[in-house]
């Protein structure tokens, strides 16, 4: 059963609307200074009885998988599925009614939903997975995937300009699919396009007769050009802040930085490395002849309407030159305190 409250009661934004449905963690308020994050706030127990029920699980159980996700910022949806293997679509869908909101198992974006969701934080949107839209009655409504998130309601809807914004539920990948569409669109009326392939096309050894102008026409369509246009597209897409392109003995690694960690993205044929390193030094005006010694340089690549500037490093190894590439995205518009 929703939450309902007395009709003098029910508050008129979406941050104290969703406050409503919240309790704060002991010890923790809603206040933060400038560039602190949103405290953590925890569903009250009674809105979890029936989620409880429709997964087969108790409210304690329940309380506890919030909590954890509220300390880590971790979704909590994500946790229920890896820790009671529960179905999180079944899981928002029941929390959804418990609340009163609806429950979108897709986002419709339209050309107008796209150009105002690019007016903000692309980081910021995707970090928080949250992305407003325009619903069939022509009303502003934020998608959250944690709907027990007042702070970042406010936020999104101050970045907007809105007076108000209508709250509704969506799973992660629901809300990353949005994000991803509408700045794809912007991807396709940019100047230059990043290759849009898959990594595992490039799982077997490179083509044996590539040319020299494969390497130096960052445009064309060349295995070795869409492989690198690829990590650059995933990287960014990602945000992630760096790329290694690491050899060993038999293989070339792929890995990427997020968040101070490196993730393992995919393991290349080592066949794939002085094709992948000669092509990143010509874009970065590096000597290509040059294998003793450390070299810098950097390039620009143009996605959509963001401009990243790539600055790279070439270190000699045991078995070859090893790649980093830091990713410093040039118009990252930011939110203001």
């Amino acid at each position: 059963m929703a939450l309902t409250l007395p009709g003098s009661l029910v508050p008129k934004r979406i941050g104290d609307r969703l406050a409503a449905l919240c309790r704060l963690p002991a010890g923790t308020g809603r206040e933060r200074g400038p560039g602190l994050a949103p405290a953590p706030c925890l569903p009250r127990p009674v809105l979890l009885e029936p989620v409880a029920e429709t997964l087969g699980l108790t409210v304690a159980a329940l309380e506890d998988v919030f909590a954890e996700a509220a300390r880590s910022g971790h979704n909590p949806f994500r946790r229920l599925a890896e820790v009671h293997k529960a179905d999180p679509a079944l899981a928002a869908c029941a929390l959804a009614k418990a609340l009163g909101l609806p429950y979108l198992e897709t986002i419709p974006v339209s050309d107008a939903d796209a150009e105002r969701l690019r007016a903000l934080p692309f980081a910021y949107l995707k970090r928080n997975l949250a992305v407003p839209f325009t619903d069939n009655n022509g009303r502003l409504v934020l998608a959250l995937a944690d709907p027990f998130s007042p702070e970042l309601a406010d936020d999104v809807r101050r970045m907007l300009g809105a007076p108000d914004l209508e709250p509704a539920l969506a799973l992660p990948e629901t809300i990353l699919a949005a994000i991803n569409h509408a700045f794809g669109q912007a991807e396709a009326d940019g100047e230059t396009r990043l290759g849009d392939v898959s990594l595992d096309d490039f799982m077997g050894p490179p083509p044996e007769n590539m040319s020299t102008e494969d390497l130096l026409d960052e445009t064309s369509n060349a295995p070795v050009i869409r492989l690198v246009n690829q990590l650059l597209t995933q990287a960014v897409r990602d945000l992630c802040s760096d790329i290694h392109i690491e050899p060993y003995q038999n293989s070339l690694k792929i890995r990427f930085r997020l968040d101070g960690v490196l993730y393992d993205i995919k393991t290349l044929d080592k066949r794939w490395h002085p094709p992948v390193v000669s092509h990143v030094k010509i874009r970065s005006k590096l000597d290509i002849a040059e294998r003793r010694l450390p070299q810098d340089g950097s390039f620009d690549i143009r996605l959509g309407n963001r401009n990243v500037d790539i600055r790279v490093s070439v270190f000699p190894t045991k078995f070859g030159e090893r790649l980093v590439l830091r990713l410093l995205e040039k118009n990252q518009p930011h939110l203001e305190p």
